[in-house]
């Protein structure tokens, strides 16, 4: 379980030990909570004012560098959104179609697109 620190120097400290501890141990990696944190675009923005996904991006790589196969996945209020979705649906996708059980997204701000991005056709 992971619950990011408070300020942006706090979560991205934390991120990268996460993702570097992933990286290390992943194969043995079957469920990862991770809640509050800041990966998603709440108050994240490029220079254009886009919607700034990178510590999603991120923890997604280390998971796929570790070789994860994930049954249970738990990204809790980390205010995703319907891009986030979408950025996560991708990594399923790719990754995840023939292991993962259990997803939840609570709070994130994930609406009928988001879904529908997320749900296997």
């Amino acid at each position: 379980d992971c619950s990011f620190g408070t300020g942006d120097d706090a979560d991205a400290d934390a991120l990268l030990s996460l993702c570097a501890l992933i990286r290390s141990s992943c194969p043995h990696l079957t469920k990862l909570v991770v809640k509050d944190g800041g990966l998603g675009p709440a108050d994240k923005k490029d220079e254009d004012e886009k919607p700034n996904f990178n510590g999603l991006y991120r923890l997604l790589n280390a998971l796929v560098v570790g070789n994860c196969h994930l049954r249970h996945l738990d990204f809790g209020c980390l205010d995703l959104g319907e891009d986030g979705a979408s950025v996560l649906a991708a990594y399923i996708d790719q990754h995840l179609t023939d292991t993962l059980v259990e997803l939840h997204l609570e709070t994130n701000f994930i609406e009928d697109d988001g879904l529908q991005t997320l749900l296997p056709v």
